[in-house]
Order: structure tokens, then C-alpha cells, then sequence
């Protein structure tokens, strides 16, 4: 496993006592993680090219370099997890299309949002054809304040490092929507901007010295391990270019359209949907789990599941056993073009959002696939 940080913890606590060697530039959280998750058989390496004798590989580090990791991921010709988002540019999404496209022995993306529920038994149900022919799709992710306040307070808050907010916390969001849409996107628009982490306010540092501390709804006294959160950080006066909220529209090549919506400023997270067809509505709400079913002259449909539970709403659980059946079936799926695809359309939302252009996807797209 190469990374030992929040999302580390998440396949740790999973793969357990099948975990050899785990790799982190900071020394000292390696040792941390193995004996949080009694990794009873993983030990240290200080540098992951010189480990041999392994069977898969977990790639978990920062966004911004996960081209260098697959570098050399993809020289070993084992089957590969490479959690979410896949890079953080076009140039480095083009690079690992040339290098890892065909790779025949199976990348499987960190994308914890296909393994839910409710983004399971939707595309179940639109692939059954019960609300018949696609029209439009609404999605929207709102995050809780302390939730909004941790990628002020660690290294996403810099896009040259995450790829820009809708990139780093919204990939998979991205990855759903193009699912279900069933085609490449065509065209992209977005607007938004940082409307509430910009002010001065208190003090440089977060402190009790603080004349807002006992009134700051930011304040995070939360002990972090394994993420580089900086709780001390103030997330208004520290250097950043992410935004706080941003809506994005998209229409497909098939002229099915959506629109995503990114909200910071929410008493609590949540993900909703609402998918369109001819014949009829379907919704869902990931805080809950459950998938309503609306067609047109018929009862409606209601689909709960049996646990909501994990991290992810139980994605990160099911992803996890996924790539473990595709070892055990000896057959992995090379899932890479879809992180590019989903990747490359958060950049293509960043660059109309920035310059006020309409993105022509196909551009990016050729360019990624070196067609221009």
C-alpha cells in the first residue's frame, strides 16, 4: 500500500493481515497505521520501487501523484487499486492514458460511490428501462462545515495539487453522472467562486486567543492521525484557489443534459439525485440510502436498504470486497478510462469556470487520447 493517510485507513481497516509493505514519505506514519489496524504481517519501506513478492498493489497517495506511482505500478503486471481522483491535469490524465489504457492486468478505481446501494439499484433500474429513455440528470453534493473547512486546512486547497475542489471531492460524482448519462460528454459550462472562506477574520492561527473561537463554527478540536488536516489552520485567512460552491452543466453527446451542483455551506452532507426519463422520475438520497421510483400512471417504488452503514455509505466496504472477488475470479477490469473521463470532466468544468468559455469536451478528449 503506497500512501498511509486518511484514505489508507479505509483500505487498511479492510485488507487487514493481507497487507506486506506499506509506503509513506512521512516516516512516521507507517508505523502509525500498522499498529492502529494490526497490519500483523505489513512492514515499513522506505522506498515502495524496492518491494518485491507482492500480489496487488493499493495506490492511496495524494492526488497529484498518482502518475508517478503508476509509473511504476504498471512495470510490476499486478492488478492495481488507484484510489480517486486518478491526477490532477490534462497533461497528467493524457500521460496515463498512453501508459495505462491497455493494461491488461487490472485497474480498479477508488470510486466508492458504485459500490453503494443507491447508486447501484439506480443504474439497475435505468438500465432495466423502467423510466424509459433519458432526459436530464440533477445531482448535487453539499458538505458540513467542519467536512468544507478540512480542504482549507490541507494540501487540496492548493488546484496544482488536487486538481481544483469539483476534481478532488467530486470525481465520482462526475463518474455516476457519465454512467448513467451513457455517453461522453459534449459540451461543459460552470460558475463558481470562494464566497466565504476569503475573509480576515480573527487571527492567523485558530487559538482560543481567538476573539470568534467561541463562536467560530469552524473551530475543530479533532485529534487527526492519519490526515494531513492542519486543525490549527484558520480556513479564512489561509492561501487557497479552490472554490467554495460551483454548479456545472453538461450536455452529453446522446443530448441527455445534467447539472451537478457543489455546495460548502450545508449544516450537514449530503448527496440527492433525480434522473429523468420519458416514462417517469427517480431519486435518491445517499444520507438515507433509499431510491424512489416515480412513473407516470403507476404506484410508486420505494427500494431501502438493508444496512447504511461505512464509510462512503458503505461504498468504501463494497469497494474493497470487489477488488478482492476480482482476485479471487482471477479477473480484474482495467477501469482507468472512466477516472479519466470523470477527471477530465471536473478540469473542463474548472476552465469554463475560470475563463467563462463553453468547454468543447471532444477537444480534451482527443487530447487526452492523443487524436490532435
Amino acid at each position: 500500500m503506497i500512501g498511509s493517510g486518511n484514505r489508507a485507513t479505509a483500505y487498511a481497516g479492510y485488507f487487514n493481515e493481507d497487507i506486506t509493505y506499506v509506503y509513506d514519505p512521512d516516516i512516521k506514519k507507517p508505523p502509525l497505521l500498522i499498529e492502529r489496524y494490526n497490519l500483523i504481517n505489513a512492514v515499513m519501506v522506505n522506498d515502495y520501487k524496492n518491494t518485491d513478492y507482492f500480489d496487488a498493489i493499493i495506490v492511496a497517495s495524494p492526488d497529484h501523484t498518482h502518475l508517478e506511482v503508476m509509473e511504476w505500478a504498471v512495470t510490476k503486471k499486478k492488478p492495481i487499486l488507484l484510489e480517486k481522483p486518478v491526477e490532477v491535469s490534462l497533461d497528467a490524465l493524457k500521460k496515463l492514458y498512453e501508459i495505462a489504457s491497455d493494461y491488461k492486468y487490472g485497474i480498479v478505481l477508488g470510486f466508492g460511490l458504485r459500490y453503494t446501494f443507491m447508486y447501484r439499484k439506480i443504474i439497475e433500474l435505468i438500465e432495466e428501462g423502467v423510466i424509459g429513455p433519458l432526459v436530464s440528470i440533477e445531482a448535487s453534493e453539499t458538505l458540513g462545515e467542519l467536512h468544507a473547512a478540512k480542504f482549507f486546512r490541507r494540501w487540496h486547497r492548493e488546484s496544482r495539487l488536487s486538481g481544483g475542489m469539483l476534481n478532488t471531492k467530486c470525481s465520482h460524482d462526475m463518474d455516476i453522472i457519465n454512467i448513467v448519462a451513457g455517453a461522453f460528454p459534449k459540451r461543459i459550462s460552470s460558475f463558481g467562486n470562494n464566497m466565504l472562506f476569503k475573509r480576515k477574520r480573527g487571527l492567523p492561527i485558530c487559538s482560543k486567543d481567538c476573539p470568534e473561537f467561541g463562536k467560530c463554527i469552524y473551530v475543530d478540536e479533532s485529534a487527526y492521525v492519519f490526515s494531513s488536516v492542519d486543525a490549527r489552520i484558520c480556513p479564512f485567512n489561509i492561501e487557497s484557489d479552490i472554490v467554495d460552491h460551483q454548479s456545472v452543466n453538461i450536455l452529453f453527446e446522446n443530448n441527455i443534459t445534467a447539472v451537478f451542483t457543489l455546495t460548502m455551506h450545508s449544516s450537514k452532507g449530503n448527496r440527492t439525485i433525480r434522473i429523468h426519463g420519458e416514462k417517469g422520475l427517480i431519486k435518491g438520497e445517499f444520507e438515507t440510502q433509499e431510491v424512489l421510483l416515480e412513473c407516470k400512471g403507476k404506484p410508486n417504488g420505494i427500494y431501502k436498504p438493508k444496512d447504511t452503514g461505512g464509510s462512503h455509505g458503505g461504498g468504501d466496504i463494497g469497494l474493497c470486497e470487489f477488488f478482492r472477488k476480482c482476485y479471487e475470479n482471477e479477473y480484474f477490469p482495467n477501469q482507468l478510462e472512466a477516472g479519466i473521463l470523470a477527471s477530465a470532466t471536473a478540469l473542463a468544468a474548472d476552465i469554463s469556470r475560470i475563463d467563462g468559455s463553453i468547454v468543447d469536451f471532444t477537444e480534451i478528449l482527443n487530447y487526452i487520447q492523443g487524436k490532435k
